[in-house]
C-alpha cells in the first residue's frame, strides 16, 4: 500500500505551514488590558454572584452551608445535589450532548424553566452562577504576562474543521480570547458584566473588527436560491434580527435584538440552515422539542427555498 505524502510548499499543506506563521506572530503581540476596569469587573462578577447565592437560599429557604475551599457553597458545581434537588421538585434530568450521561446542565434547566414558570428563578439563578463563575475563573483571574499584559496561544490544527482554538499559553498565562463571555446570558438574556471592557488598544492604535456581515447566510443564500434571503441581503437588513421579529413578534422587542429571541433566531437558523431537527435543536438552544419545532416551522415558512435546496443536496449524493 502506497501513502501519499503531500509535497511540501503546494496546496492545503503550504497554506496552513503559512496559517502557523501568522498565528506565531499573533501569539508574540501582547494585549494591552485596564487594570483598573479588570478590577472593576471582578468586584461587579463577585457581586452578581453573591447575588444568585442568595436568591437560591431564599427559594429555599435554608442556607447553602456545604463550601468548597475557598468558602463558596459546591452546590452550584455539584451534579449529585442539584440533582437530589430537582427530584424532590419532580424534575427530570436531562442527556448531556457530549457524555449521554443524565444531567441537569444549563439546557436541562433552562427547559424546566420554560416548562414549570415558577422553578424558572431557582434556575435561571443557577445557570447564572455557573456563567459568572466561568467568566471569573477564565478571565477574571487569568494569569497575565509579567508586564500586565495579555496573550494567547493558538492552535491552527486542532479542529477537523481547520477552524482554530485558543487557550493559555505554554507558562499558563492567558485565556481563551477566542470566546470571551458576552455580556448577557445567552438563555436567560440576564445583562452581566461587559469583560471585554478591560482590553484596550495600545496608544495610537484602535481596536478594530473587520467581518462581512452574514457571510454564512450570504452562502446558503447563493446557493440555496432562496429568495426570501437574497432580498434580505438586498435590503441590508440585519437577518437574524429581522427573523427574530417574524419568527417571535412583539417578544424581540422593536429591533429584533431582545434577548434570548436574537440568540435563538441566530443560533436556530444557522443550524436549520443545514438541515438540523428539532430535536438537536431544541438541545443546543435550551428549549423544548415542541418550541424547536415551532421555530423550525417559522423558518420553513419564511425561507421555502432552503428545504428545496437541501432535497437537491439529497438527490445529488
Amino acid at each position: 500500500m502506497s501513502t501519499i505524502v503531500p509535497k511540501l510548499g503546494t496546496g492545503l499543506h503550504a497554506f496552513q505551514l503559512r496559517l502557523t506563521d501568522i498565528a506565531l506572530d499573533m501569539m508574540k503581540r501582547e494585549i494591552a488590558v485596564d487594570a483598573n476596569v479588570l478590577r472593576t469587573l471582578a468586584a461587579e462578577v463577585e457581586a452578581a454572584m453573591v447575588a444568585r447565592r442568595v436568591s437560591v437560599e431564599a427559594i429555599l429557604g435554608a442556607p447553602l452551608d456545604r463550601l468548597n475551599k475557598d468558602g463558596e457553597p459546591t452546590f452550584f458545581r455539584s451534579g449529585p445535589q442539584i440533582k437530589a434537588l430537582m427530584e424532590r421538585l419532580g424534575q427530570r434530568p436531562g442527556t448531556n450532548r457530549k457524555t449521554g450521561r443524565d444531567a441537569f446542565d444549563d439546557e436541562t434547566l433552562f427547559r424546566i424553566g420554560k416548562r414549570t414558570p415558577q422553578l424558572a428563578p431557582l434556575c435561571h439563578a443557577i445557570m447564572e452562577y455557573r456563567t459568572l463563575g466561568n467568566m471569573r475563573a477564565n478571565f477574571i483571574r487569568m494569569r497575565l504576562e509579567p508586564n500586565g499584559r495579555m496573550r494567547t496561544s493558538w492552535n491552527t490544527t486542532g479542529a477537523e474543521s481547520f477552524r482554530w482554538s485558543s487557550s493559555t499559553n505554554a507558562f499558563w498565562r492567558g485565556a481563551n480570547l477566542e470566546n470571551i463571555a458576552k455580556p448577557f446570558h445567552s438563555m436567560t438574556g440576564a445583562i452581566l458584566p461587559n469583560l471585554r471592557a478591560a482590553i484596550i488598544p495600545d496608544r495610537g492604535k484602535l481596536l478594530w473588527e473587520p467581518d462581512l456581515a452574514g457571510a454564512d447566510a450570504q452562502a446558503v443564500a447563493r446557493d440555496s436560491g432562496d429568495i426570501v434571503l437574497q432580498q434580505m441581503f438586498r435590503e441590508k437588513v440585519k437577518i437574524h434580527a429581522e427573523r427574530a421579529k417574524l419568527v417571535y413578534g412583539a417578544s424581540a422587542g422593536p429591533d429584533g435584538r431582545r434577548e434570548p429571541y436574537y440568540t435563538l433566531a441566530k443560533k436556530g437558523g444557522h443550524l436549520w440552515h443545514y438541515c438540523g431537527k428539532s430535536r438537536t435543536m431544541a438541545t443546543s438552544l435550551g428549549i423544548t422539542v415542541g418550541e424547536a419545532d415551532r421555530l423550525v416551522a417559522r423558518l420553513a415558512g419564511i425561507h421555502p427555498g432552503i428545504p428545496a435546496w437541501w432535497r437537491r443536496l439529497d438527490a445529488q449524493v
